[in-house]
């Protein structure tokens, strides 16, 4: 049996070391220091432990017993000091509570050392099998690791106790890695275990490690990191909270404390659970994909607010949380409760509203104010008693459809979305769309309110064109060009090679004929050479008469049948085009091949342009 407890003690010792060794990689984590002091106390005291049951005299058998209390007096405090920094409460560590924590440690190996002069720990009973048993103080030393345990435990107790709705998994994990502990060195010292002469506790300090480990690692337990590079600022009306993507807080500004009573205690749990008495936020759950979603929500100040989820995205376009918005939308409420309260109510609205205002009922409208016609091109008559289905974007009817069902139905949905409404000349417009479910003349209806936002939302894709566009040729500009070459630093589309192209003549053109010719040759040229390339290349123009290209997963026999085309549709533009200023290009270009740095493509490709420059290598 010797052999066997050895051989047993042995793996528990490399488990430790392995869980020690995890801990150690993650030391920059909450718990993770404590963890590794734990488990190497726990392959100290296994290791020890092994060789004295296979050492071959009690002498030898005495000896490295002792030396198990090397990891077993700093097994208990390292549990202690891994639960406070878990359960948030290390502040407690005080210089003088650490030292307090080390005198007794300390104290147990001084007595056990010199036992042989005083018998304080062993009381004469020194043998090979005196680990489950000993004198005053062996037993003074048991209490003080009980009270340690148990003050660890009642803290995990507590924490798992009051986030119980959030940490499950971990909190199962936390207790049970808690009670093995106890659980061991009880059967041990009550000599109930199967194992006959055997202490069960290192063998369960090092599955608690393992636990651990889990709890803290695998589980994200204490994994609440920032997810957005986000500045609350203090002056902001809208109150802003982001989530992780287990939908916790991360953090909040002063706005979204004001109006949901939030307090530092909410850090790490769920929306959900800090706002219990709003029930609804529940739908945000259901919208994290979308880019925008909207829910409208009663505080309990019956004050109204709107409620934005925007999905945060990383690199790998992966949702990595929530950024969510809280804006007070009371007076906006308040309008819409006033025209639920009467029909001569909503005909006064609805006459007089700058929005379409219509009510559905079995998917027909039955209603509508007169700004609805000129937002359809529809007279009245025409759309009364019409499904409404009529009038919507054919790419967009199943999501209106859908929508329209779950309002009928009372189910969640956001409080606004947006849709192409087909006018009766087949052009479309931009509307934002609202509503609420109404009892309309004894029987259910929905109520709906359409805002024209074309205007606005040609607006938001000019300004993503001009964002990343060159206005005067429409090829992508140099600060889309820059962060392609960020984004493509680290890709698998390797090789990627890198063309750099110099109009020449173009000053002249300009000095002689005028810069609405130079801009005209510009445009004409980008037009062409956009011809060579695959629709998934990059080409920018970044300068007055420069333009640069991305060819991904391109390598340099590749790039030069690349340059050959360019080539070749210029020179076939310039032939069938003889009254056409002549277009002609000096062209560079460097791979990925010779460095991986993009930046040092880009300079080779430049530096080979300037050559073909130099020696007249234009293409004509």
């Amino acid at each position: 049996m010797e052999l066997q407890y050895a051989v047993a003690l042995i793996v528990a010792a490399i488990i430790s070391t392995i869980v020690a060794m995890i801990a150690w990689q993650r030391r920059n984590s909450v718990g993770a220091k404590s963890l590794f002091i734990l488990m190497s106390a726990a392959m100290v005291w296994s290791l020890t432990y092994a060789i004295r049951w296979i050492a071959h005299n009690e002498a030898a058998q005495l000896i490295w017993l002792d030396a198990t209390y090397f990891g077993v007096v700093v097994a208990p405090t390292a549990f202690l000091i891994l639960a406070l920094e878990i359960t948030d409460k290390v502040h407690i560590l005080t210089s003088l509570v650490r030292i307090g924590l080390a005198i007794i440690p300390t104290l147990t190996i001084f007595i056990l050392w010199t036992d042989p002069w005083h018998g304080l720990f062993y009381n004469g009973m020194r043998t090979g099998d005196a680990i489950l048993n000993g004198g005053i103080w062996f037993w003074i030393f048991i209490v003080y690791t009980y009270i340690i345990l148990l003050l660890a435990s009642s803290l995990i107790i507590q924490k798992t106790i009051r986030d119980k709705q959030f940490f499950q998994v971990q909190a199962g994990l936390l207790l049970t890695g808690m009670v093995l502990p106890w659980l061991g060195n009880i059967i041990s010292m009550l000599g109930f275990s199967p194992f006959p002469g055997l202490d069960m506790t290192p063998f369960l300090f090092t599955a608690s490690g393992i636990l651990f480990m889990f709890a803290l690692f695998r589980f994200g337990f204490l994994d609440i990191a920032p997810i957005a590079h986000f500045r609350l600022m203090e002056g902001l009306l809208d109150g802003v909270i982001v989530l992780d993507k287990a939908n916790r807080i991360v953090d909040y500004n002063p706005a979204a404390q004001r109006i949901l009573n939030l307090s530092t205690a909410v850090i790490g749990r769920t929306l959900q659970q800090a706002c219990n008495q709003i029930p609804d936020l529940n739908v945000l759950d259901q919208n994290i994909h979308a880019e925008k979603s909207e829910i409208q929500i009663r505080h309990d100040d019956m004050r109204d607010f709107e409620v934005r989820t925007l999905a945060l995205l990383d690199k790998n376009n992966q949702p990595t949380g929530k950024l969510v918005t809280l804006h007070d939308i009371s007076e906006y409420r308040q309008s819409q409760e006033q025209i639920q309260r009467s029909e001569e109510q909503y005909r006064l609205l609805f006459d007089n509203a700058v929005e379409s205002i219509l009510v559905v009922q079995d998917r027909k409208i039955v209603f509508c104010n007169p700004i609805t016609s000129e937002l359809t091109g529809y007279p009245l008559e025409e759309i009364i008693n019409e499904s409404f289905v009529k009038f919507i974007y054919p790419e967009d009817i199943p999501m209106v459809v859908e929508n329209y069902r779950k309002r009928v139905e009372g189910e969640s949905l956001p409080g606004r979305y947006q849709f192409r409404l087909v006018r009766k000349d087949l052009s479309f417009r931009w509307v934002e769309a609202s509503g609420i479910r109404i009892d309309w003349e004894g029987e259910l209806a929905t109520l709906h309110f359409l805002m024209d936002v074309t205007e606005r939302k040609k607006a938001e894709i000019a300004l993503e064109f001009r964002s990343t566009h060159d206005i005067l040729t429409g090829l992508y500009n140099r600060q889309y060009f820059e962060q392609e070459i960020e984004r493509l630093q680290n890709s698998r589309r390797q090789p990627i090679s890198i063309l750099v192209m110099d109009m020449n003549g173009l000053k002249k053109i300009n000095d002689t004929q005028g810069h609405a010719v130079g801009d005209e040759q510009l445009r004409v040229a980008a037009r062409e050479i956009r011809k060579a390339f695959r629709p998934d290349d990059i080409v920018a123009r970044i300068g007055g008469d420069e333009f640069v290209i991305l060819l991904p997963e391109t390598d340099t026999t590749t790039t030069i049948k690349v340059v050959e085309r360019v080539k070749e549709v210029i020179h076939d533009f310039n032939q069938l085009n003889p009254e056409h200023n002549p277009i002609s290009f000096a062209i560079g270009f460097a791979t990925s091949e010779s460095t991986p740095n993009l930046s040092d493509v880009l300079r080779n490709a430049d530096r080979d342009m300037y050559i073909q420059k130099a020696i007249h290598y234009a293409v004509k």
